[in-house]
C-alpha cells in the first residue's frame, strides 16, 4: 500500500485493520486457523494441532490457556469444556486418567497435566449412592500426557 500523504493516521490504520480482516479471511478459505493464544497459524486438517470449543488454541498452549479460561466460564459451561478437553488430549496425545493425584507419572513428570470434573458422577463423587468408581469418590479426574 503506498503511503498517501494526505490520508490520516486513524484512516491509514483503518485502512489496515481491513487488509489484515481480509488476509485472515482469505488464509482461513485455505483451511488454516490461528491460535487464539499465540496467534500461529495451524491447518484444521490436522485435528490434534488446535483444540477449538468455541476459541482454537494450539496444543502447546493448552497449560496457560486453560487455568485462564477457566476461571472465566460458568460452571456448567467449563464442565462441558473440560470433557470434550480430555476426550481430545485422550484421543488425540495419548492422555491417560488418573483417579488420584499420586498415582501421576513423577520422573519423567507429565508434559502435561490437568484437574477435570469426573463427568461419570457430575463431580459429586457419588454414583447410585455409592462412592463413584470413576473418581474413587472425590468427584475429580487428573489428566496427563507423558514426555
Amino acid at each position: 500500500m503506498p503511503d498517501d500523504p494526505t490520508q490520516t493516521l486513524t484512516d491509514r490504520l483503518s485502512s489496515l485493520e481491513r487488509d489484515l480482516e481480509r488476509l485472515t479471511t482469505g488464509i482461513a478459505l485455505l483451511g488454516i486457523k490461528p491460535c487464539s493464544a499465540c496467534k500461529k497459524f495451524f491447518r484444521i486438517s490436522e485435528p490434534g494441532v488446535l483444540f477449538d470449543a468455541g476459541i482454537p488454541v494450539c496444543y502447546g498452549c493448552i497449560p496457560d490457556w486453560w487455568p485462564q479460561m477457566s476461571a472465566d466460564l460458568s460452571t456448567k459451561r467449563r464442565e462441558i469444556i473440560e470433557f470434550e478437553l480430555k476426550n481430545w488430549l485422550i484421543h488425540y496425545h495419548h492422555a491417560e486418567v488418573f483417579r488420584s493425584p499420586e498415582k501421576l507419572p513423577k520422573d519423567p513428570p507429565p508434559r502435561l497435566q490437568l484437574v477435570v470434573s469426573c463427568h461419570e458422577c457430575n463431580a459429586s463423587g457419588a454414583l447410585d449412592g455409592t462412592r463413584c468408581r470413576f473418581c474413587d469418590g472425590r468427584g475429580t479426574l487428573w489428566i496427563a500426557v507423558r514426555q
